[in-house]
């Protein structure tokens, strides 16, 4: 038999190839876990949707164990926002908080939103432009917890100066 001698390298190496491995296992089953939670989309159009959202009937099934009054939207750029919930003999409409979202999130007609159902009535919402092109985040502002309004500003938290403030670079 030959043996062979891992030199510490080959064996760094060969770590490394493993992490490598592991990670992309990782990433893949995150894909499908994604990709497995239940989405549904919606198009910015007319004037129906910018006062409240329908949410599709044929989606309700995945909600009614866990129907609430109340939902989160988590958009783009992380922030949040309540909304109400309220049915009736038309279906289920996502109402208070929602014009605050379109508005925060500067949407208009034509724009494409995706939303992802991620239990407990949080669902994260994708937005894609006119064109088709996915935003990554928006501009938003203020810091509001009432109903209807953003949960958080996005803003770094105050404490010790940035190690190169802005501004005091010093360029040629």
């Amino acid at each position: 038999m030959i043996r062979q001698r891992m030199t510490a390298g080959h064996f760094v190496g060969a770590c490394l190839v493993q992490k490598l491995q592991n990670r992309q296992t990782m990433e893949k089953e995150s894909l499908k876990t994604e990709d497995a939670r239940p989405h549904f989309f919606k198009i910015i159009h007319g004037e129906d949707v910018k006062r409240h959202l329908r949410i599709p009937p044929a989606f309700m099934e995945h909600l009614s164990q866990e129907m609430s009054n109340r939902a989160t939207l988590t958009g783009p750029s992380g922030s949040q926002w309540r909304v109400t919930v309220s049915t009736d003999a038309n279906g289920t409409y996502l109402q208070k908080g929602w014009k605050q979202f379109m508005k925060e999130n500067n949407l208009g007609d034509s724009e494409f939103l995706t939303f992802r159902y991620d239990g407990n009535m949080q669902f994260y919402v994708k937005i894609f432009d006119k064109s088709g092109v996915q935003r990554l985040a928006a501009l938003v502002s203020g810091n509001r917890t009432q109903e209807g309004t953003r949960v958080s500003n996005g803003k770094r938290a105050q404490g010790r100066p940035r190690k190169s403030p802005v501004g005091s670079l010093n360029l040629p």
